[in-house]
C-alpha cells in the first residue's frame, strides 16, 4: 500500500516539535515515550517496508542533528524499526490493536539497543541497569501510543490521499 509523502512528512515533522517541548513533561519512572519512533513504526505499518526505513532513516538524521550527537545513531535505529515495521504491516494485519502495540513495543526495544549499542561502541559506558528500567517503560509507552495515534493516522492518510 502507498502512503502520500504529504502526511507522513507532516506527522514526522509535528512529532519531532512533540519530542522536543511536550514529551520531557510525560516523564513515567523515569522514562519518557518517543513520539518520533512511534510516528516511523506506524508510518511502516501502514506505508512497508520501504516507506517505514526512508522515513525512519530521515527522522533519526533529523534527531541526530538536533541533539548533537554522532550523525547516524538514531539514523540506524529508527531507520531499522521502521523497515521492519514494514514488514509486519505486509504479513500481519495492522488494523488489530495488539499487533500495533507488539510491533511498537518491539520496535522501540529494537531502535534504543541500536542506539545505545552504537553509543556504547562510541563512548565506553552506559548504565545498562538504568536502561533497562528506562526502555521497559518506554516500549509499553510506545506501545499504548501506537495504538491510540493509527486510526488517527489512517484517517490523515485517507483524507490527503487523491482519489483514483
Amino acid at each position: 500500500m502507498r502512503m502520500s509523502w504529504l502526511p507522513s512528512v507532516a506527522v514526522l515533522l509535528l512529532s519531532i516539535i512533540c519530542q522536543a517541548t511536550v514529551v520531557p513533561y510525560l516523564a513515567v519512572f523515569h522514562a519518557q515515550p518517543d513520539f518520533v519512533v512511534t510516528a516511523v513504526m506506524l508510518i511502516g505499518l501502514i506505508g512497508g517496508d520501504s516507506a517505514g526505513g526512508f522515513y525512519g532513516v530521515a527522522a533519526g538524521l533529523c534527531l541526530d542533528v538536533w541533539r548533537g550527537r554522532q550523525i547516524g545513531l538514531f539514523a540506524l535505529g529508527y531507520g531499522m524499526a521502521g523497515y521492519l515495521a514494514g514488514i509486519v504491516g505486509a504479513r500481519v494485519y495492522p488494523g488489530r490493536a495488539g499487533v500495533r502495540f507488539l510491533t511498537a513495543t518491539l520496535g522501540t526495544v529494537l531502535a534504543q539497543a541500536i542506539v545505545l549499542g552504537l553509543y556504547r561502541l562510541s563512548h565506553g559506558l552506559v548504565d545498562w541497569s538504568a536502561v533497562e528500567r528506562t526502555v521497559a517503560v518506554q516500549a509499553v509507552y510506545d506501545g499504548v501510543l501506537a495504538v491510540i495515534a493509527y486510526p488517527l493516522m489512517i484517517r490523515l492518510r485517507r483524507g490527503v490521499a487523491p482519489t483514483p
